[in-house]
């Protein structure tokens, strides 16, 4: 069995759940690239090697310094799924955390009841990141 997973959302909420900086004035504004902001504004045409992938992507998390490279952290909905009251019933259930296996491979490891508590839950971990005007 397989299970699809997509985030929607709008840019601020979509870089806060992905880990980059949720500033649009910082050096490298862009989660889908690595042009400075300064480029950013003069760009017309898509320069595919600035286009980030996962080493790049990794390379920038060892630096672990967010005005280099516009990511801020690894791990921001990992601190909501640790922090989250699941209550008595469904805490036996909770997910685990994602891990760097999961950013290499794009598959989540779960068994069935923490996938069900994740999907049953994942309104309320990330709903204050969806404006309330969205029509999703």
């Amino acid at each position: 069995m397989k299970f699809g997973f997509n985030i929607i959302g709008d840019n601020l909420g979509l870089h806060s759940i992905l880990g980059f900086t949720e500033s649009f004035m910082s050096n490298y504004p862009c989660r889908f690239c690595k042009c400075s902001k300064f480029e950013c504004n003069y760009e017309t045409v898509q320069n595919n090697d600035k286009l980030r992938n996962e080493d790049n992507y990794k390379s920038d998390l060892a630096m672990n310094n967010n005005s280099l490279s516009g990511i801020k952290e690894i791990y921001t909905l990992n601190n909501r799924i640790q922090c989250f009251n699941y209550g008595p019933v469904e805490n036996q259930n909770r997910p685990p955390f994602l891990s760097v296996e999961f950013l290499k491979t794009n598959k989540i490891k779960m068994s069935a009841t923490e996938m069900l508590c994740f999907t049953r839950h994942l309104g309320l971990l990330i709903g204050d990141l969806v404006p309330t005007d969205s029509e999703i």
